[in-house]
């Protein structure tokens, strides 16, 4: 029995140098399933065993049975005959017992191996290409923020990295599924925190099936009027929707977008009954906006910047501090009669959760590189947004903490 110990735990020594050159070998190999399996047996072996005694210990001491256990060989339990041969019950249970802590500890020492080859492996990510999902469609800040950062990440990295746009719900659901093997990421803003306030019947937890890596932006917001509208401020945007309650639509880049929770915001601070239109983006909100579909609508310069110096959509307002550099005409929202209504969305990279550690903190590292260059920081930081890098700990608790600021925004549907 020893040499089986022996050989049992030098097997998984090896399983576990040999998952050295490949993390994911030894859980392909089936090796977990099999010892799972074998711990299972030996653990009910030793149960029946350790029942099989109680009841011998009581015949032994005059209690009463309903069953005595036949000797010899019928329970499948070899007992001590007069003459010393066979083997014990007392011994047959250490026996397994022993047998069993064996396979326990060939497990524990082949776990240990694949955790520390997956820690070895991360110095070497990525091995192949990535995908960056993008819940929202082409040509949405997020989209434009996403594709900046995966064409430096493909330079920095010499592999493959591609922007994936899955707009809505789908897309979100496809990364919460995904292997976490670090393959997979999503860009996404701090709508991913009220989706599921949005929808009880939610397929995934939009915080425990995901694991953050790190915020990328923090962009003001610029509200936007048809350009024949008859409001000309925001003072008179709000007498509008007040003077007709249940009439007036604002649109959005869709259920659980910063723009949705903008104007969730807006309706709440003004005390006003607007409705909200979801569209799949930005492109299709700017569309709707300009033909007069809606009466108001939230977007960033990035995206509406042209539009909105074309006059082909009206602004009157921009949240933050400061009125941009690029729209010194349109006031802030102070300024503009409307101090209490303060929002800036954040935008951030995530990855499906059980991800390891040592990706996770790479991909962070990296990606808050990419946000401090001088090229990307004149590209956005003109148009207010204002780039940075959080690491993943503090990533998590900001979504953490978002669900429970918007929670009262917002009223779960089916």
């Amino acid at each position: 029995m020893r040499g089986a110990q022996h050989a049992a735990v030098k097997a998984a020594q090896v399983s576990g140098y040999a998952a050295l050159a490949s993390p994911l070998a030894l859980w392909r190999s089936g090796a977990f399933e099999r010892t799972r399996d074998r711990l299972a047996c030996a653990g009910g072996a030793a149960r029946r065993l350790t029942g099989l005694n109680s009841v011998v210990q009581l015949s032994r001491s005059g209690g009463s049975t309903s069953a005595p256990p036949k000797v010899g060989r019928a329970d499948g339990v070899p007992r001590r005959t007069a003459s010393g041969a066979g083997t014990s019950v007392d011994e047959k249970r250490d026996l397994c017992m022993r047998h069993f802590g064996s396979l326990l500890v060939a497990f524990v020492v082949a776990l240990g191996a694949l955790a520390d080859a997956r820690a070895q492996d991360a110095g070497k990510y990525p091995e192949q290409m990535v995908r960056l999902v993008v819940p929202f469609s082409a040509g949405s800040m997020t989209d434009l923020l996403a594709r900046v950062i995966a064409e430096k990440l493909q330079q920095r990295w010499n592999k493959d990295v591609v922007v994936e746009n899955r707009p809505g719900l789908a897309g979100t659901a496809s990364v919460a599924k995904a292997a976490a093997d670090g393959y997979t990421l999503m860009l996404s803003s701090n709508g991913h925190t009220v989706i599921a306030h949005l929808n009880k019947n939610l397929a995934f937890d939009p915080v425990r099936d995901f694991v953050g890596v790190t915020q990328v932006a923090v962009t003001p917001l610029i509200l936007a009027v048809p350009p024949d509208s008859s409001a000309k401020t925001v003072k008179e945007l709000v007498e509008l929707a007040r003077s007709k309650p249940g009439e007036l639509n604002y649109s959005s880049a869709g259920l659980g977008s910063t723009t949705g929770i903008a104007g969730a915001l807006f309706k709440q601070t003004t005390k006003t009954d607007i409705v909200h239109l979801p569209f799949k983006g930005l492109p299709e909100t700017h569309t709707a906006i300009i033909r007069g579909d809606v009466a108001l609508g939230f977007s960033f310069f990035a995206a509406a910047g042209d539009l909105i110096q074309g006059g082909r959509m009206r602004a009157l307002a921009v949240t933050g501090p400061e009125r941009l550099s690029v729209l010194p005409e349109v006031p802030t929202f102070k300024e503009a009669g409307l101090p209490e209504f303060q929002y800036d969305s954040w935008f951030g990279v995530l990855a499906p959760a059980g991800t390891p550690k040592a990706i996770v903190d790479k991909a962070s590292r990296d990606i808050a590189e990419i946000v401090r260059m001088p090229d990307v920081k004149s590209r956005f930081e003109p148009q207010g947004a204002v780039l940075l890098s959080t690491p993943p700990e503090r990533f998590e608790q900001i979504l953490r903490d978002d669900v429970e600021r918007y929670a009262s925004l917002f009223k779960p549907t089916n």
